[in-house]
């Protein structure tokens, strides 16, 4: 038998360390122990040692054993050798002297270490013991830690340095400063531009922090994960400390003057944060594995909920940039009430036209990221609300320019630039055109087409194309597409060439029914278009029909007695259609797809997950959203095949009908009722009944009992007449 010298296993230092705390020889001391742990705890570099070390030395005989200690040894180990306040003292003179001998040289050194003093202080207030006795001492103590940073940093950020160094004497600044401070006290004569895009290099320039999500693209599996997690991404202190650097811009871009100079500043941030989004989205578009949208997999890896909590740091981290930059617009350094009024109006006008530009940047960065806010959502973030209305307040102010409508003009281009095939797959391009769906429906509601016509058009031209895409195979998208187009037509004049549109949508709405859309988002686009031509009417002279709402009744009329009855449909969730919009000004939750409540795990999904927002304007007349079957008491409330969902759809127009027509109406969707099969007859005559005895008034109501009970007699045959359930 070979005996292998080399696998003999030599004990180590700790070996030894561990073996004495746990048995300790008889002149062993407190003090022995004690001098153990002061040499070898400073030196321990892995977590399992330190375990170790800790158990062994809690459950040291000496210090802890049967026999206590005397109190004066014992002591030794709940308080050290050094009052406290000679501690503080010898550390704040050494750092004093430290900088006085070469301030040069040595002012940046200390930064980080009354950075991480100042982050203590909160924890050094609750265990300090005598508080009241202390608490001068230590107010002075943290005046003059202050005096020196601020000293340091003037000093450090006076003299040409490496830009690792400015980077950290940055990265100290924003630890150490609280948002109560001004922060002219800490630059002094610095130039605040020269620190705000050193700051924006730091975390989105071409070599910033930031930049490190492209170390995904190496990382296969969650082997890697150690890796990931103890070195490369988080514990980067750009992106570990993104938070407050972010908040640290914020106050810079606030406080930043009006200045022509400085507005350079402002658009080279943006064009920077701008072409960092782009390749952003791009990186996700061309990895599989973050291009799919998480959210709706219940088994989510380990690698992926890492790539989206940084993708959602990022997004935080330029949502508070942007919210100082428009602070400055909104609310100008140094400008009071009176100083505003003083404005002259080319001052004025400069700084709307400057802040136009600026606006369509922040919609163009947030069109890039808005795959990260649909995936994880806000969480109830109020930031992204601000930036996103207060931009669209800005850019649609007053008048639309040529520079907005060429801006999103391009922007609508880009998104809707990918083939239908691939927009089913990337989620960066159905995010994309989610938010211009968004941008889409703003300029509907607010501008006058006449003005923007070509941006007009082209909106509507794209949203009709993606709502009419039978390829296309996302909810969300095609809902969005439709949201647009209902808004279009709610704003619309009434003409015959907007009827024409107006029945072509129809048909589009039939043909998607019920394969894309569900019985409920059916109803509401008919109510909208329903409401929207009865409210003026255009009369017909030498024609087969009236006028625009007899056509309109009549078209929406023969789909439904075209529809054989009995055809089953698939009963999905009620999905109001929604705008797209990240939330209304009322809603805090986020915008995460609603289309999946449930998950096993707990993770940065379900953490910020709530429902989409709902389009107030778009709601249905039967309370807004359907109530669950089980809330009826059995009774059903949504139609089961397709004649049941037309038949329903036409009923949500019987409100709007005018009372000349009224009683006609009735008759006719009455005859389509009969015609249909038993068990659709009780649902529809259940629904008709509730449309009359609750969403009328008070002269339609009047008419409509009068048919109701003498025309078609239901007291007498036994119809209807469910019992209405009330919702305390």
């Amino acid at each position: 038998m070979n005996f292998d010298s080399s696998k003999i296993l030599v004990p180590l230092e700790l070996d030894y360390l561990v073996n004495t705390l746990r048995s300790p020889g008889p002149s062993v001391t407190v003090q022995n122990v004690l001098g153990y742990l002061y040499n070898y705890l400073p030196y321990v570099k892995h977590e399992h040692n330190l375990k170790i070390v800790i158990a062994s030395f809690l459950n040291n005989p000496v210090c802890f054993g049967s026999k206590v200690p005397d109190y004066e040894e014992n002591y030794l180990i709940i308080e050290p050798t050094l009052p406290v306040r000679t501690f503080y003292n010898v550390i704040a003179k050494e750092l004093q002297h430290f900088v006085a001998f070469n301030p040069k040289e040595n002012s940046w050194k200390v930064l980080p270490i009354i950075a991480g003093i100042t982050l203590c202080k909160e924890t050094r207030d609750q265990l300090l013991p005598n508080f009241i006795e202390n608490w001068w001492f230590f107010r002075n103590f943290d005046s003059s830690m202050h005096s020196l940073f601020v000293q340091s940093f003037q000093i450090g950020m006076s003299y040409p340095v490496s830009s690792d160094v400015t980077d950290l004497a940055l990265i100290s600044l924003a630890l150490k400063f609280r948002l109560t401070e001004s922060l002219h006290q800490y630059f002094g004569a610095l130039d605040s531009r020269v620190i705000i895009l050193r700051l924006i290099s730091l975390i989105y320039g071409p070599k910033g922090g930031a930049q490190i999500y492209k170390l995904f693209e190496s990382l296969k599996s969650d082997a890697d994960m150690d890796k990931l997690q103890l070195r490369d991404v988080f514990q980067l202190p750009s992106v570990k400390h993104l938070n407050r650097l972010s908040l640290l811009l914020e106050m810079l871009f606030q406080q930043l003057s009006h200045a022509l100079n400085c507005l350079d500043v402002v658009l080279q941030s943006m064009n920077m944060m701008m072409r960092f989004d782009e390749d952003l989205s791009q990186f996700a578009d061309s990895h599989e594995v973050f291009s799919k949208e998480p959210a709706q997999s219940r088994h989510t890896s380990d690698l992926e909920l890492q790539f989206w909590t940084l993708m959602k740091s990022i997004l935080f981290s330029q949502v508070i940039i942007f919210q100082g930059i428009l602070t400055r617009f909104v609310r100008p350094k140094g400008a009071g009430l009176l100083v505003s009024m003083l404005l002259s109006g080319d001052q004025v006008a400069r700084m709307e036209n400057e802040y136009r530009e600026v606006c369509l940047s922040i919609l163009h960065c947030l069109c890039h990221l808005n795959f990260i806010l649909l995936t994880v959502g806000q969480g109830g973030f109020e930031g992204y609300n601000f930036i996103y209305y207060v931009s669209l307040e800005i850019i649609f102010h007053n008048s639309m320019s040529t520079r907005f409508e060429e801006s999103t003009s391009l922007m609508i281009d880009r998104s809707g630039k990918c083939p239908c095939a691939d927009r089913s797959i990337k989620i960066t391009s159905q995010t994309a055109n989610c938010f211009t769906c968004l941008v889409c429906g703003r300029i509907i509601y607010s501008c006058l087409p006449s003005k923007t016509r070509r941006l007009f058009n082209m909106c509507i031209h794209v949203r009709f194309e993606i709502a009419s895409d039978r390829t296309l195979h996302d909810p969300r998208l095609t809902e969005a597409g439709h949201s647009v187009l209902l808004a279009y037509f709610s704003a619309m004049e009434n003409t015959v060439d907007n009827l024409r549109k107006v029945l072509t949508y129809f048909e589009l709405l039939a043909v998607q029914f019920p394969q894309h859309l569900s019985a409920h988002q059916l109803s509401v686009a008919v109510e909208t278009l329903g409401k929207k031509i009865m409210t003026n009417s255009i009369q017909y002279e030498n024609s087969y029909y009236k006028s625009s709402i007899d056509e309109f009744l009549h078209f929406v009329y023969i789909k439904c007695l075209n529809t054989v009855p009995g055809q089953p449909i698939k009963n999905s969730k009620n999905v109001v259609f929604n705008s797209a919009q990240p939330v209304p000004e009322i809603e805090a939750s986020s915008t995460i797809s609603q289309l999946e409540k449930s998950s096993g795990t707990l993770n940065v999904f379900e953490e910020n997950k709530g429902e989409k927002p709902k389009d107030l304007s778009l709601k249905d007349i039967f309370s807004g959203t359907e109530a669950e079957a089980s809330e009826q008491f059995g009774i059903r409330v949504s139609p089961n095949t397709s004649r049941e969902g037309f038949i329903v759809a036409l009923l949500n127009v019987v409100p709007y009908l005018p009372l000349s027509i009224f009683v006609h109406w009735l008759s006719k969707i009455w005859s389509l009722i009969i015609a249909s099969n038993k068990n659709e007859q009780k649902f529809l005559i259940d629904r008709m009944w509730k449309c009359l005895s609750e969403n009328l008034d008070l002269n339609r109501c009047e008419v409509a009992y009068d048919w109701w009970f003498e025309t078609i007699r239901a007291a007498e045959v036994d119809i209807g007449h469910q019992p209405t359930l009330f919702k305390l």
